[in-house]
């Protein structure tokens, strides 16, 4: 079973590989489409990869390295720039989430200014 859940990721990996890289135009307008088809949703997340790893020349092993690393960087970089960053990565998550027109609930909040006060006020990581 394990074998089986490690042979379909990396076969998704390879499918994103092999997708096209949007253009700024073509990846707003999917942005605010309802319903996409796989074959966007395999564009959308080359184009999201390509951009965070600053190379057109996206392999499977960019892609794995890209699913694996796209969340720890954001928040590594808001504990490391600071309170108004880390603010300002709480307040755009909450704005986004917001535009459901739902109620926000304590697992839509990012914490990430609350990482950075901890980080600030301990002394295991000073930097």
């Amino acid at each position: 079973m394990k074998e089986a859940k490690q042979q379909a990721k990396r076969d998704y990996q390879i499918a994103i590989s092999t997708a096209r890289i949007l253009s700024k135009e073509e990846f707003q307008a999917l942005k605010v489409k309802e319903i996409l088809t796989p074959e966007d949703k395999l564009n959308i997340e080359k184009t999201q990869a390509s951009e965070f790893l600053a190379t057109h020349q996206i392999t499977p092993e960019d892609i794995a390295f890209y699913q694996e690393y796209r969340q720890t960087i954001p928040q590594l970089e808001a504990l490391f720039y600071g309170t108004d960053f880390a603010l300002a990565k709480d307040v755009a998550a909450l704005a986004r989430q917001a535009q459901w027109g739902q109620e926000l609930l304590p697992l839509d909040m990012r914490f990430e200014a609350l990482k950075q006060f901890v980080r600030d006020r301990s002394d295991c990581c000073p930097f």
